[in-house]
């Protein structure tokens, strides 16, 4: 297909000689400007505009007035819809989808959950260095609206890993089952969806470290007042303090962890954390994926840089185990709802 320039100079030529347009040409270049505007322009617009729009109560129209090397020019009408104002196309920008099942899921008996979730959605907002805001109502389109920024393939090339080994942004597709949604597809990519507020927060901030970009990353949705999240130290990454569920508060030094009725207590959280992950099976808690650093929770590579005890070698695998016990937690929970597990936790 040709490119939007190529056709320009195409009909540029042709009006300079005086020769008929074609109107299979100006059809051609239609199209490709409203994929320009749809897939690049409307969502940077969107990142930028919808954020400061969500102060505004009322329901209104904003008409942008474009010619080429002249300034912009805005209009505002308190019309509730374009239609009504003036004959003109609606486009809608180009986001990510969810990759869902087609088939229906099984009714399934009731049952008692064995995790439970509140404000599942607290939103998330992303500020560049730049200036750039992106912060969506929806923590996910937030996360990858951040990712497009960015650029999917950089972020690929780090190769995070989620749940079933899958990569936070790759070109594979993981095997849809009904009723679960793994991945967004986004410009050809799939990006692992899956994930808690707390773990989006930790790819970001790994990703920011990485490339150093210095993201400012907060939790809140808009109109609402935003709470700062501290930013990883690049040398000993501190784990991020989150809001537990099923437990009580962890921030003691020792846990009891429960794994279907077997309780582990040692002497130590750690060794407790490594043992209940023994119990559950270290290559099952391989395969769930759990990035630490650009490690995986459990893996076959040692990790030496920065002189810290950063895992603790258990046979032929490293464990990582230098966070603080709430992110100990948010792992294993994680884990439980992978692996179907019943998990409780208690500090001691």
């Amino acid at each position: 297909m040709a490119t939007l320039k190529e056709l320009y100079t195409t009909l540029k030529s042709l009006r300079d000689m005086n020769l008929p347009v074609d109107d299979k040409l100006l059809k051609a270049a239609d199209n490709l400007e409203e994929k320009i505007i749809k897939e690049e322009i409307l969502p940077a617009l969107s990142q930028n505009i919808e954020p400061q729009l969500s102060e505004i109560q009322r329901d209104l129209v904003l008409v942008v007035e474009y010619h080429p090397g002249e300034p912009l020019s805005v209009a505002l009408s308190r019309k509730t819809k374009i239609s009504e104002i003036i004959d003109a196309k609606t486009l809608t920008p180009k986001s990510s989808t969810p990759v869902s099942s087609t088939e229906k899921q099984i009714p399934i008996e009731p049952h008692d959950p064995t995790k439970h979730v509140e404000n599942a959605t607290k939103g998330l907002k992303v500020t560049f260095p730049d200036g750039t805001v992106i912060w969506h109502k929806q923590a996910i389109d937030t996360f990858i609206s951040t990712l497009r920024k960015i650029g999917l393939n950089r972020v690929a090339e780090m190769g995070i890993k989620h749940g079933g080994g899958y990569d936070l942004v790759s070109k594979d597709k993981r095997p849809t089952v009904p009723g679960r949604i793994w991945q967004h597809e986004c410009d050809g990519w799939y990006i692992y969806s899956n994930t808690s507020n707390s773990m989006k927060i930790e790819d970001l901030k790994n990703i920011s470290n990485y490339f150093g970009l210095n993201l400012i990353i907060e939790e809140g949705k808009p109109g609402q007042t935003p709470v700062g999240v501290p930013v990883y130290d690049k040398n000993t990454f501190d784990a991020i303090p989150i809001t537990l569920q099923n437990t009580n508060d962890t921030k003691g030094r020792d846990l009891r962890i429960t794994v279907n009725g077997k309780v582990f207590e040692s002497k130590n959280a750690i060794q407790t954390f490594i043992e209940a992950l023994k119990y559950i099976g270290l290559n099952e808690v391989a395969k769930v994926g759990i990035n630490c650093a650009g490690y995986n929770l459990v893996d076959t590579r040692e990790r030496k840089d920065g002189g810290k005890r950063w895992q603790q070698q258990e046979g032929n695998k490293w464990v990582y185990v230098y966070f603080s016990n709430p992110t100990k937690a948010q792992y294993l929970f994680q884990i439980a709802d992978c692996l179907k597990l019943n998990i409780k936790i208690e500090a001691i």
